[in-house]
C-alpha cells in the first residue's frame, strides 16, 4: 500500500510539473504571439496614421486652394461691383452737373456764354433780324459784362470809331441776339479762352452762341470783324500780322478762316498795335 501511494504521489507530482511546464510553454508562445501581434498592430496603426495624415493634408490643400479660389472670385466680384457702383456714381454726378450747367447763367458756367442755338431757333432769329434791316454805323458786340468796358476802352485808340457813336450790346443768350439792331459794320470782341477756342466748333463744343452770333451777322450781310482779346502771344506782333499766327483755330475754323482771308480777324493782348489801329481806320472809312 505504501509503495502504491508513493508511485501515485510521484505520478501526480510529475503530472503537475508537466502541466506547469506545458502551461509555461503555452504562456511563452502566446506572449510571443501577443508581442508579434502588438508589433504588427503598431505598424498598421502607424501606416494608417500616415495614410490619414497624407490624405488629410491633400484634402486641406484642396480646401485651401478652393478657399483661395473662392476668395479670388469674391475679390473679383467685389471689384466688379465697385466698378459698376463707381460708373453709376459718375453717371449721376455727370447728370447732376449737366442739369446744373443748363440751370446756370452763361457767365456762371465757364466765364463765357455757351447757349446752343438750334436750327429752328437760328432760322427764327435770322427772319426776325432780317425784317429790321441794317442800320448805318458801328455795332460793338461783347459776350461778358465784366469785359465789355475793356473792349470799348480798346476802341478808343481809334478816334474815328468814337465819332460814329457806336452802339454797344451784350449778348448772353439767343433772346439777346434776337433783340439786337443789326448794323452795317459789326466788331465782335471775343475774350481769351484757355483752350484758345475763339469761336466754338458747333459739332464738338457744348454751346455755340459766339459762333452762331458771328454767323448770323455775316448771313445778314454785315461787315463783321472779330477781335480776340487777352492773348499773350499777341503782345508783340510783327507789322505784317493782324493776329497771332500761332492761333491755329483761325486757320481751321470755317468762319474764322473766311474772315481771316478778308482781313477781318485781329488778336490783341491789352491794346491794339499801331498797324492794327491803321487797319481799323481803313475799315472805318467804309462807314
Amino acid at each position: 500500500m505504501n509503495e502504491m501511494k508513493t508511485i501515485k504521489d510521484d505520478l501526480k507530482k510529475k503530472t503537475e510539473e508537466k502541466v506547469a511546464e506545458n502551461m509555461k510553454n503555452i504562456f511563452s508562445e502566446e506572449k510571443e504571439k501577443l508581442i508579434l501581434l502588438n508589433r504588427d498592430l503598431t505598424k498598421r496603426v502607424d501606416e494608417i496614421k500616415k495614410y490619414l495624415t497624407e490624405e488629410l493634408d491633400k484634402k486641406l490643400k484642396g480646401v485651401e486652394g478652393q478657399v483661395d479660389l473662392s476668395f479670388s472670385q469674391i475679390d473679383s466680384i467685389n471689384k466688379m461691383v465697385v466698378c459698376v457702383l463707381l460708373l453709376v456714381v459718375i453717371g449721376v454726378i455727370f447728370d447732376v452737373n449737366k442739369s446744373l450747367i443748363f440751370r446756370k447763367t452763361p457767365y456762371e458756367k465757364t466765364g463765357r456764354p455757351e447757349e446752343t442755338l438750334r436750327n429752328d431757333s437760328f432760322k427764327t432769329i435770322i427772319e426776325k433780324l432780317k425784317r429790321k434791316g441794317l442800320k448805318k454805323g458801328l455795332l460793338v458786340v461783347s459776350f461778358l459784362s465784366s469785359t465789355q468796358q475793356f473792349h470799348l476802352d480798346a476802341l478808343h485808340a481809334v478816334p474815328e470809331f468814337k465819332q460814329t457813336s457806336p452802339v454797344k450790346v451784350l449778348i448772353q443768350s439767343s433772346k439777346d441776339l434776337m433783340d439786337v439792331e443789326p448794323h452795317e459794320f459789326v466788331i465782335i470782341f471775343l475774350d481769351f479762352d484757355t483752350k484758345n477756342i475763339i469761336l466754338e466748333n458747333e459739332d464738338t463744343e457744348i454751346g455755340d452762341l459766339r459762333n452762331q452770333t458771328t454767323k448770323t451777322f455775316k448771313f445778314l450781310g454785315c461787315d463783321v470783324l472779330v477781335v480776340y482779346c487777352k492773348d499773350k502771344g499777341s503782345q508783340d506782333l510783327p507789322p505784317e500780322n493782324l493776329y497771332n499766327s500761332r492761333l491755329q483755330s483761325i486757320e481751321r475754323h470755317p468762319v474764322l478762316s473766311e474772315l481771316k482771308n478778308r482781313k477781318r480777324v485781329l488778336s490783341i493782348n491789352d491794346k491794339f498795335h499801331p498797324h492794327q489801329v491803321e487797319h481799323l481806320k481803313s475799315c472805318c472809312q467804309q462807314l
